[in-house]
């Protein structure tokens, strides 16, 4: 391969969680102009690898990340880039009435004179209260800024996305060939590799029986009501420095569970926050996106994959097994059946499953307290939902937590051994939690609960 296509494609690397089908076709429409091209010559290559930039510059995709990546040739590659809702233009800046279109009841003022005519914008609310998309149909240009009609729910103050240029269209020329012949072939399951978990050094063994997680530090007081066998505590700005003071539970009691979201800034500011953990003497820690494992290579913490690293089958248990975890959470979206298919006998006393959660419905990386004023609100099928703002971001919760405690002997019996009940949601009262341990023990069931979809896993195979 030339050296500059090398270059070239290096130059197209980018990282990130890919979510719409826009923004897959885009990544692979530059990457193909790329590959296409590496049979040409320099100059081919060289335009080849221009048109890719060209195309990865006008995405709308989320914000870039670099991580591993940062050379001369991606300059032009921002990090910072506006994504998912579109890119930026602004606030609307002045608001009047039509202009040679009586059609048309408000116009717009917004700085953006490469707007053009066919282009795609989204408007927001400055309360977030409504959002509309429309097609730029008129337009007049006003020096460095432009005047558009918009709808008349929208005024000075509101956002203003670009979501899509006439020049630059979702569809992209399909990269499959017209003829399957030659693609219809698929090995067959039955042939796949066989994949094991690691094996699990006996010093790594932990103790068998209930396991508790909390997000907050006063959590701890209460639990030590009812001990579990370890703690797990989320890992966040409040907890952090609170995990090097004195505390109910000791070092070897705790196990810091790492958030599943991972965004570059953290990368080297989490570092010595590890660090200074493994230093005080803590060596169980909860890691939740693939991201986590290196900070722990050469070290002799035991590893414990969370729930987010999503051990659905026995490929991905095994794969994150090799990164370096010697136990896994199974997700939530889960049964009972896939995860005795998934993990054998010998294998289930490393499995912790959740029996107690308030399942993160979502997740958002902002402190919304500044901008709603209510915790608790319904949907349009009367389920009830709570919302719980910090500063490390916003959840949004069910109102009935997912419990399957009176199953527990049921998944003793067939071999696993080691469950986690999951307080991070509501503020936790000493009674509550004295009647969740109770009824863990017995085996029953607590009122007002729900089975969450541990019932139909993640999938459901429909009858034809």
């Amino acid at each position: 391969m030339p050296e500059l296509a090398e270059i070239g494609i290096n130059a197209l690397k980018i990282e990130g969680r890919m979510k719409s089908a826009s923004y897959v076709a885009t990544a692979v429409s530059a990457y193909r102009n790329v590959l296409d091209s590496l049979n040409g010559s320099e100059s081919q290559i060289h335009d080849a690898i221009n048109a890719g930039e060209s195309i990865l510059q006008k995405d709308f995709a989320r914000s870039k990340t670099a991580f591993y990546f940062d050379s001369p040739e991606a300059r032009w590659l921002d990090p910072q880039q506006n994504g998912g809702t579109g890119i930026s233009l602004g606030k609307i800046l002045a608001v009047k009435g039509s202009i040679n279109s009586p059609t048309k009841s408000k116009w717009a003022r917004i700085h953006a004179a490469s707007l053009q005519h066919g282009d795609s914008i989204r408007i927001h609310r400055a309360d977030d209260s409504d959002r509309q998309t429309q097609k730029i149909q008129d337009i007049e240009p006003a020096g460095e800024d432009v005047w558009i009609p918009i709808p008349e729910a929208f005024t000075a103050g509101d956002s203003v996305y670009l979501i899509q240029t006439k020049e630059n269209p979702k569809h992209y020329a399909p990269v499959i060939p017209n003829n399957d012949k030659g693609f219809r072939r698929k090995p067959g399951f039955d042939h796949a590799p066989s994949v094991h978990l690691n094996p699990l050094e006996k010093l790594h063994r932990l103790p068998e029986g209930l396991y508790a997680a909390v997000s907050r530090i006063e959590d701890l007081y209460i639990v030590q009501s009812v001990r579990p066998v370890k703690v797990f505590v989320h890992l966040n700005r409040s907890t952090a420095p609170a995990l090097l003071k004195n505390l109910p539970f000791s070092p070897a009691e705790i196990v810091p569970m790492l958030d599943p979201y991972f965004p570059q800034k953290d990368e080297s500011a989490l570092a010595p926050e590890i660090q200074s953990l493994l230093d005080y003497g803590y060596r169980y820690f909860a890691v939740n996106n693939p991201g986590h494992f290196s900070y722990f290579r050469g070290t002799d913490a035991i590893l414990i994959a969370g729930p987010y690293l999503y051990s659905f089958n026995r490929y991905a248990a095994s794969f994150i097994s090799r990164l370096g975890a010697s136990y896994l959470v199974t997700p939530l979206e889960q049964n009972r059946q896939n995860v005795e298919r998934t993990f054998g006998q010998s294998e289930r006393n490393r499995i912790f499953v959740t029996v107690f959660a308030y399942p993160a419905l979502f997740r958002i990386r902002a402190d919304l307290s500044s901008i709603y004023r209510f915790n608790a609100f319904s949907d349009n099928r009367e389920a009830h939902f709570q919302l719980l703002p910090s500063p490390d971001g916003s959840v949004v919760l069910p109102e009935r937590p997912f419990s399957i405690l009176d199953k527990i002997h049921f998944l003793q019996e067939s071999g696993f051994s080691h469950f986690l009940i999951d307080l991070q949601g509501p503020h936790l009262k000493k009674v509550d939690y004295k009647d969740l341990m109770a009824a863990a023990h017995g085996n029953k069931a607590i009122p007002d609960i729900s089975r969450f979809n541990w019932k139909d896993g993640f999938y459901q195979v429909k009858d034809d």
